[in-house]
This record gives structure tokens, C-alpha cells and sequence, in this order.
């Protein structure tokens, strides 16, 4: 977990072990646009507001919008 500018953002494995699915089907929805993600430092970060409208169903909200 690291937090940037006050948003929490988790890598695939934290967010996938939190949703309890493989990394691999992770990153399938990540390439299909199911679950929004950011490069951070290199590696792919997930907002842990992100992961909660995923979780509920909600449509994503992008963060970094309008930034």
C-alpha cells in the first residue's frame, strides 16, 4: 500500500489478495477496463476507492481526473 497526495493505492497482488482472486484475473480486468489502475513507480496501483465501486458494482471514478 502506498498512499499519494492522500489517495490509498494498492498494487495488483494486495488488491487481488483483498478481492480474492488470482493476480493473473486481476490484471484481466485491468486490460478489459473492469477496474481502473495507475503506474506508480513503475508497478500498477489500484485506489482503494477504485477497488470499493468495483466491489459494489459502482462505475469507476478516475482519481487523477481533472488533476
Amino acid at each position: 500500500m502506498k498512499v499519494v497526495l492522500g489517495i490509498t493505492c494498492y498494487n495488483i497482488k494486495e488488491t487481488a489478495d483483498m478481492l480474492d482472486i488470482n493476480p493473473l484475473t486481476l490484471n484481466g480486468f485491468v486490460k478489459k477496463g473492469l477496474i481502473p489502475a495507475r503506474k506508480l513507480g513503475g508497478r500498477w496501483h489500484i485506489t482503494d476507492v477504485n477497488i470499493k465501486e468495483y466491489v459494489k458494482g459502482i462505475p469507476f471514478t478516475d482519481p487523477f481526473e481533472n488533476m
